[in-house]
């Protein structure tokens, strides 16, 4: 069951999308101000979280890095259309001394309407265990779309779920306390108390952008690797998950808006030239999708991950000698497992880009015109190809 309310695939009443009124940028993230002060500290802080995340992950992925080289150096503008995360939808919770961790869409819409989003879009796919949603700013046109999406782990394989629902409720308790607070609106509390203090919006305390940007991890331990290796044969979703957590899954270059003449705003022309002059590795298969949607994606990056690995691990030496009447029983007794941290290579992420079409605000297509709206919603037929992106293989 989805723990969000049920909407349209698409906003039927789509706001006209306006250039971005600022320098073209040397990030992955555009937002405008407002004259109210309490929405200005908000898209502050949301801009700040935004761009320490672009940031990082320009470091782990390197088409994102090499295609912000390629377009600022021939004078457009890098804008991302939207960025995703992943997340596991458990009923089972953990009761802390100040609330209860919650999980799914749920946890990160509590985050992300802090910064003025509201939902807009469901999305289903029951072949892979998924429902997602994506949201919108309602303050600010040009902020990426936020696409949220859950596994529902109550619907899985036993064994699996388990796997998982162990993985998650297995956080340390200053962890899971920061998790609850964070949920719980503290922070949100005191970004409040800086706006009523007219604190300038320019200079919002540091140790507030941090605890956002720190939410976006995995807040568990690392997972067993015999289980992710299990759980991945399920469900490649459910390891990247286990292993990234609520890290950002990927951004997306919006084509509409690059700003090279070379590429007159083509998704085919910027691929071409990503791909034939600068050697940038893309998936397998054509661009996807219908006029008013066309989504491509690098291959995914790779890293070093941690995992915990089982070790046998002899208690005591000496007893076996003590007991020698039967080796083999006496080594049954005195060994113990014991988990260790090893490090093994898996995906991380890609970089996608999207073209958006016009359409009328009853969600059909039309030919070129300055008054129409770009489509801003999902197609569910795309985005199974881009979730399969993330798959790793030994």
């Amino acid at each position: 069951m989805n723990s969000f309310p049920v909407l349209n695939k698409a906003s039927k009443t789509i706001p006209k999308m306006v250039r971005p009124a600022v320098t073209p940028a040397t990030n992955g993230s555009h937002s405008t101000l407002s004259e109210d002060p309490d929405r200005n500290s908000c898209l502050v802080l949301m801009r700040q979280v935004f761009d320490r995340l672009w940031n990082q992950y320009l470091t782990r992925v390197p088409a994102a890095n090499l295609y912000q080289q390629v377009v600022l150096s021939k004078g457009g503008q890098v804008v991302n259309d939207h960025i995703a995360f992943r997340t596991f939808h458990c009923h089972e919770v953990k009761e802390s001394p100040k609330g209860v961790l919650q999980s799914g869409v749920d946890a990160l819409l509590r985050i992300f309407s802090r910064f003025g989003y509201i939902p807009k879009g469901n999305y289903k796919f029951p072949d892979k265990y998924l429902n997602a949603i994506h949201l919108e700013n309602q303050w600010d046109e040009m902020a990426p779309k936020i696409f949220l999406s859950q596994l529902e782990v109550d619907e899985l394989p036993s064994r699996e779920r388990n796997f998982i629902v162990d993985a998650v409720l297995d956080q340390d308790d200053e962890r899971s306390q920061r998790h609850v607070d964070f949920l719980n609106g503290s922070e949100a509390m005191e970004l409040s108390n800086a706006t009523n203090k007219n604190v300038d919006v320019n200079d919002i305390d540091h140790d507030i952008t941090d605890k956002y940007v720190q939410f976006f991890s995995r807040h568990w331990l690392p997972p067993i690797k015999s289980q992710l290796l299990q759980v991945n044969e399920l469900s490649q979703y459910a390891a990247w998950t286990l292993l990234h957590g609520y890290s950002v899954n990927h951004f997306t270059a919006f084509i509409n808006y690059q700003n090279v003449p070379e590429f007159e705003n083509s998704i085919d022309k910027t691929i071409h030239y990503l791909h034939t002059r600068c050697g940038m590795e893309m998936k397998q298969g054509p661009v996807v999708g219908p006029p008013i949607l066309r989504q491509t994606a690098s291959v995914s990056s790779k890293e070093m991950v941690a995992v915990r690995v089982e070790r046998q691990v002899i208690e005591n030496e000496g007893s076996l000698r003590d007991k020698g009447s039967n080796p083999t029983e006496c080594v049954k007794e005195n060994f113990q497992l014991e988990l260790e941290n090893e490090f093994m290579e898996w995906t991380y992420a890609y970089y996608e880009f999207a073209q958006r079409g016009l359409v009328d605000h009853d969600g059909g297509e039309e030919e070129h015109n300055e008054t129409n709206t770009l489509y801003q919603g999902f197609l569910e037929d795309n985005t199974p190809d881009l979730f399969n992106n993330t798959k790793y293989m030994n």
